[in-house]
């Protein structure tokens, strides 16, 4: 399924229009103090009236969402929703951000950056260069004419980049002697591994730690795997010392 992004969309709501297939999401961020539905001559009532005739009339499936950076506003929004707007508009609460590290620090972040991650354990070193990866794949996949950014081409320059950190398929022959690579590591004493991002994770708990530098369908992935199956480790040590 499709999914595009689009700033500044034209619309009555268009400070973001997300389409995720047939659907469409519209959403107005508001940073103001004091923000009401009736503030500028009901301005923001106007906006989110004029949006849902316009979807309604155009068919389809949609969503109205307003996003305050001040959980007030949220407040006072949710409680004075105009009766033409009841059930239809939803109003979010997200705290304006000044860095990705903060962005990287928000909780209802976590569990989406957990989906996109090649790592089963996200630090926050982690979490934020990810969401460093996503902000430059904004800028680099420049928009079409209409401003419409794809967010399948985003996440296919990422996964270009194999030293991103982003989930990836696995390929559908990891190595000719994948089934032996596992029995040698399984000879390591305490060594946990797993591939489930598109990446080889692998820890020895409660000291060390770390994702392989380079994606499963690489060659570089192929030549660590030749390297284990020719030196057979029997320690972590040995193991380490194959590593990039």
């Amino acid at each position: 399924m499709a999914v595009t992004v689009q700033e500044q969309a034209g619309c009555p709501v268009e400070d973001f229009l997300f389409r995720e297939g047939a659907t469409r999401h519209y959403y107005q961020l508001k940073d103001d103090l004091q923000i009401t539905w009736g503030e500028g001559g009901s301005k923001l009532k106007k906006e989110y009236v004029a949006q849902k005739a316009a979807c309604d009339a155009q068919g389809g499936e949609y969503t109205l969402t307003v996003v305050v950076s001040h959980d007030h506003r949220k407040a006072s929004l949710d409680e004075n929703v105009p009766a033409k707007l009841k059930d239809t508009v939803v109003v979010f609460h997200f705290p304006a951000v000044r860095r990705p590290s903060e962005l990287a620090r928000h909780p209802d972040l976590r569990e989406p950056l957990v989906r996109v991650s090649a790592s089963r354990a996200l630090g926050g070193e982690l979490l934020r260069a990810i969401v460093e990866e996503f902000a430059l794949a904004w800028i680099e996949c420049e928009p079409d004419g209409e401003g419409v950014c794809d967010l399948g081409r985003m996440i296919q320059f990422l996964r270009d980049r194999p030293s991103y950190r982003v989930h990836r398929p696995l390929p559908a022959v990891m190595h000719a002697d994948w089934d032996r690579f596992g029995e040698v590591l399984a000879a390591v004493p305490d060594l946990i591994w797993h591939v489930s991002g598109g990446h080889f994770e692998w820890s020895l708990p409660p000291r060390e730690a770390g994702l392989f530098t380079v994606p499963c369908d690489s060659d570089g992935f192929q030549r660590f795997v030749d390297r284990v199956l020719a030196a057979q480790p029997r320690s972590f040590d040995d193991f380490e010392g194959l590593l990039p």
